[in-house]
């Protein structure tokens, strides 16, 4: 029950612990710049205007949220992004919001001192909570009950994606072939009567979650034992359905679970959020009008660049599929040799048929940056599923269900499955891209768009993109 309690106020606690270390930083910087702790009270409403844009800044990134607090260089790099993005915020709301009068007597050297060494401490304490994490992630079990071939591949994927904590699966009449192949990957398959479903561990390891391969009424379970799982559910409600446990752990929808009923189900918020489709457009255009002008410097360095340094036209041009699947010629910067459209539908690592300066124009995005003239013109979003070339979107619809869903929505510069998984470079990485675009297209939102855009900034600035 303690642990519980404390998942449930654990945003708050950390929210708490940020707000009294940003005070006693300031305080502590002011003191010992002016030897005086009068004026430190004077600024609560720029330190509030601070803390507050700090806490939405975290937020995006999931800083406050158990599950994907981690100590790995992503969480930290994005850490930092998200600093300065709340360091700049802050610095206009208070321009913004601030009397003049209040903003003469505030020290900037302190203020940005405060920024500058609460950021390695807020890194250091997360860091700390995602170690302990992980280690008790690696004394926690979960439980597969019904398992069948489909429940296999779903395993498979989860541990190829190194999960740590132990699987099992639960079923009394699973043949000798199934079992063979979750023995292959290290799965141990359990019978009734080694599963109590009122336990809360399992050979010495916690329970922390039982996942349904089914739907109940579908479960080869005797009535007896569905009661008690249903008991179980509602005394400590860790039983979730297969669908629920991917959206929660992995934050993607396995294709294999996409049906003619999934538009219906809860949660599909398309048709429902016309604010949000308005505000969004209007958002597009002033970002892309005002990054277009601030990288004017940029891009035409880029252009000279492309025609400086390989034979044919500054800008590529090609035939992508939009939303509703009407098509729209997408313009990006050239960064491949002239006719290579006909030697490969997709780029390697390394590909010889880039340009000199191709590679660094794709690591760096700047290649993309022609797009926001598509975005303009309403053919694209800043954020939606990658516009993909109309020969490969026949071949994909053909090869893979409910391929379509994904045109539910404007293509984006960039997006969930680009910031989440690599570039495509064959049918099986369209097919993992796809579970995280059905992802964003099921649950997007103005918080999901802003966790986007920090996740770009990342991939960005350490050359992730291809």
């Amino acid at each position: 029950m303690f642990i519980n309690f404390i998942r449930k106020v654990f945003p708050a606690i950390l929210l708490a612990i940020d707000t009294a270390a940003f005070y006693l930083i300031y305080f502590v910087i002011t003191y010992l710049r002016t030897g005086n702790s009068e004026s430190f009270f004077s600024n609560d409403q720029i330190l509030f205007s601070m803390v507050i844009c700090n806490a939405l800044s975290l937020y995006l990134i999931g800083a406050y949220e158990y599950q994907k607090i981690e100590r790995s260089a992503r969480f930290i790099s994005e850490h930092l992004i998200v600093s300065v993005i709340g360091a700049a915020l802050s610095l206009f709301i208070i321009l913004l919001f601030v009397a003049y009068a209040d903003r003469v007597g505030t020290n900037r050297t302190s203020l940005l001192g405060t920024f500058i060494l609460f950021t390695p401490f807020s890194i250091l304490y997360r860091s700390l909570i995602g170690n302990i994490r992980a280690k008790r992630k690696r004394n926690k079990c979960i439980i597969f009950i019904g398992p069948s071939d489909d429940t296999y591949e779903f395993i498979k994927d989860i541990t190829d994606q190194n999960f740590t904590e132990t699987i099992y699966v639960m079923s009394n009449d699973l043949d000798k072939k199934l079992t063979e192949k979750f023995s292959s990957i290290g799965i141990d398959v359990l019978s009734s009567d080694q599963f109590d479903s009122g336990a809360q561990s399992i050979n010495g390891m916690k329970i922390n979650k039982i996942i349904l391969a089914d739907s109940m009424n579908q479960l080869a379970l005797d009535e007896n034992l569905k009661r008690q799982l249903l008991n179980r559910h509602l005394k400590q409600n860790d039983i979730v359905s297969l669908e629920k446990f991917f959206l929660s752990e992995f934050e993607y929808v396995p294709i294999k679970l996409i049906n003619e009923d999934w538009p219906f189900s809860h949660g599909f918020r398309i048709t429902k959020n016309v604010a949000y489709s308005q505000g969004k457009r209007i958002i597009d255009l002033f970002l892309s009008t005002l990054v277009l002008i601030l990288a004017s410097p940029v891009l035409a360095a880029a252009m000279l660049a492309v025609k400086l340094t390989s034979e044919g036209p500054i800008f590529f041009r090609q035939q992508r599929i939009g939303a509703s699947e009407v098509p729209f010629t997408l313009i990006k910067l050239r960064t491949m040799q002239i006719g290579s459209d006909a030697k490969g539908d997709y780029t390697s690592v390394d590909d010889p048929r880039i340009t000199p300066i191709g590679n660094f124009l794709r690591k760096s995005r700047l290649d993309e940056l022609p797009q926001l003239i598509n975005v303009i013109r309403g053919e694209m979003s800043l954020i939606g599923p990658r516009a993909e070339w109309e020969k490969l979107v026949k071949n994909y619809e053909k090869a893979i269900p409910h391929y379509h869903l994904r045109h539910i929505v404007k293509p984006g510069i960039t997006g969930w499955a680009q910031v989440n998984y690599p570039y495509g470079a064959n049918l099986e990485d369209t097919i993992n891209k796809l579970k995280y675009d059905l992802y964003y297209v099921r649950y997007f939102s103005l918080v999901m768009d802003l966790t986007i855009i920090i996740k770009t900034g990342y991939t960005m600035l350490f050359g992730r993109g291809r």
